[in-house]
């Protein structure tokens, strides 16, 4: 949240306005952060909450009681890769393959390109 804090103070008025209108179409956005934010009104611009909540809402829906469970993406967070030790006479070496097919249900590359997609539908 620190972090999300940072950031939004390092924006453009125009990039905090879409990153508001965005997150007002966040699922948690009218089921909990617009309640919430009324605690927090006089000392902090909507936009911003709603920023610090989203920085860490990722790591709260991977409670499989969490209301907004359907959304997580676990897989978006990693990528495996095969490894394996090759020794040969003078050397020992660890060899990286790539080859490996892709997880149905996506890695952090497929996650990169699915954000990509949604900066160009926003138009940002």
């Amino acid at each position: 949240m620190v972090i999300a804090a940072i950031a939004w103070d390092q924006l453009d008025e125009q990039s905090r306005a879409a990153i508001t209108d965005l997150l007002k179409q966040h699922p948690a956005f009218a089921r909990k952060w617009k309640g919430d934010y009324q605690a927090y009104e006089d000392d902090l611009p909507l936009g911003k909450f709603l920023m610090m909540r989203a920085a860490t809402w990722p790591d709260q829906i991977r409670n499989g009681r969490h209301p907004d469970r359907a959304y997580h993406r676990g897989e978006w967070h990693y990528i495996t890769y095969e490894m394996r030790a090759i020794t040969s006479a003078d050397k020992k070496e660890l060899k990286v393959s790539t080859n490996l097919p892709r997880n149905k249900k996506g890695d952090v590359l497929y996650g990169i390109e699915r954000a990509l997609d949604l900066e160009n539908l926003m138009g940002m």
